[in-house]
């Protein structure tokens, strides 16, 4: 603020909004995911269904449309993700993502 002589803290704040959109950095991030976790979070975290179940498998199957998908594959993705800092494990099976913000993100622009 004080570099472009912004003395408001409101006008501060639209400045920086439109200098820094959030929904391009969902964008950047959602294009940077793998199509497996791309799926993992619009197919299993936010419709609720369990993510270790050969439904869950054939599900993702069907979509990459692969033979054969396993625990190790799934796995690897949420771990993927974890580490990333997008899912976050709740414990007893249950998993979020971590910013609600692009969860809206996900839920609104990629329907």
């Amino acid at each position: 603020m004080m570099r472009e002589g912004i003395h408001d803290l409101s006008k501060g704040l639209n400045y920086y909004l439109a200098a820094n959109n959030p929904l391009d950095l969902y964008r950047e991030l959602w294009s940077s995911l793998k199509l497996i976790d791309q799926l993992v979070i619009k197919e299993v975290i936010l419709r609720g269904i369990p993510v270790y179940h050969k439904d869950t498998y054939a599900l993702i199957e069907k979509k990459l449309g692969v033979d054969k998908i396993t625990r190790g594959i799934v796995q690897a993705s949420m771990n993927r993700m974890r580490d990333q800092g997008i899912l976050n494990n709740e414990g007893h099976g249950q998993w979020a993502l971590e910013s609600s913000e692009f969860k809206d993100y996900v839920l609104t622009e990629l329907k």
